[in-house]
């Protein structure tokens, strides 16, 4: 038995581990896998292994672990617009810092994501008003049954609030090698969400034709200091990030939740109102509440941490707590953002 690394800290195992090092030695090894019981992972980020795993771990290695990740970059340029083709096995963050460094404005409110790039295709991941399909333009795939290549345009990956085709019918069907994104040169901040407000750097505070924008590096390093002070560090203390994806209400739930609660946070949504999860977890009394060695995080009750030696059952057990002690207070389901496996 092999042990499945996870950034839970779960002491889980699987009966196989098949670590893939290239694009061609994934066309080769996948089918193979035909008829088995198998489960392609990323970093180890967002999953939540409920008990060992019979069956084969898939992961797609680095290249090479000691080249550069970044002279493997593939980049061309269209006017303003940055078109760069990324490994889905990089480190999600270094390629945000490599695109704050290079002046490419995009997936800077993304800073400080765990995971690989490969996942963050798959997921969907945002942040503080921005997700990665806004900026993704081809995601680059092997099929796993046949080990044919194939190319999804970001039409066609169906994308949603923390979802995608690869979550619905595709689940587990190809394997993520690289990401195209389309970036810019072209200064365009996003810092609408309060904690980034106060990036604006006013000349004159009643003066707004004067506003200086933040730069990039300056963005990051905010966001970097907002996740720093909210979320625990990977590798420190065990989680799998944000546990829950912030609930969309139709607009008449709102507005008697409103009636009732004065205060309460929301954002207009595409299909109602979005109430931040944290906010009702928090009001509901449930920061610090722990079952076994799982815990909702004091900083942040949107996620939940493994404060030492948590069984996969301590989690699953505080998951369905909280979402129960939710819906009874505010008649609002919560949804895990995590991945049970």
């Amino acid at each position: 038995m092999e042990k499945i690394y996870n950034t839970f800290g779960l002491e889980v195992y699987a009966s196989e581990y098949i670590s893939l090092r290239s694009v061609e030695e994934a066309q080769r090894v996948l089918p193979g896998l035909k008829g088995k019981r198998y489960f392609i992972v990323g970093g180890g980020s967002n999953l939540l292994f409920t008990g060992d795993y019979e069956g084969t771990i898939v992961h797609y290695e680095n290249e090479n672990e000691n080249e550069n990740e970044n002279e493997k970059i593939v980049l061309h340029e269209d006017g303003d617009s940055i078109y760069v083709k990324v490994p889905g096995s990089m480190v999600w963050d270094d390629f945000v810092k490599w695109c704050c460094e290079n002046g490419y404005w995009g997936v800077e409110n993304l800073s400080y994501i765990p995971g690989e790039v490969g996942a963050s295709a798959v997921q969907n991941i945002g942040a503080y008003g921005v997700e990665v399909k806004d900026v993704i333009s081809r995601v680059y795939t092997v099929e796993v049954e046949t080990g044919t290549l194939r190319t999804f345009d970001v039409s066609e990956c169906r994308y949603g609030y923390r979802d995608s085709i690869f979550k619905k019918e595709l689940w587990q069907k190809y394997l993520v090698v690289a990401v195209e994104f389309k970036l810019s040169r072209v200064a365009m901040p996003k810092l609408e969400y309060k904690p980034l407000n106060n990036l604006w750097l006013n000349e004159n505070d009643n003066d707004n034709e004067n506003r200086k924008l933040p730069g990039l590096m300056e963005i990051r390093e905010a966001v970097i200091g907002i996740r720093k002070e909210k979320l625990p560090e990977v590798g420190e203390i065990g989680s799998a990030g944000s546990f829950f994806k912030n609930p969309v209400v139709p607009v008449e739930t709102f507005e008697k939740l409103k009636a009732a609660y004065p205060g309460i946070p929301h954002f207009d949504a595409v299909d109602g109102v979005k109430i931040p999860a944290a906010w009702l977890i928090d009001n509901a009394g449930l920061k610090g509440h722990k079952i076994g060695g799982a815990m909702v995080y004091e900083k942040q009750p949107l996620v939940i941490v493994n404060v030492g030696g948590a069984k996969a059952g301590d989690v699953v057990e505080l998951a369905e707590f909280v979402i129960e002690t939710v819906w009874g207070k505010y008649g609002v389901r919560l949804s895990p953002e995590v991945n049970y496996i």
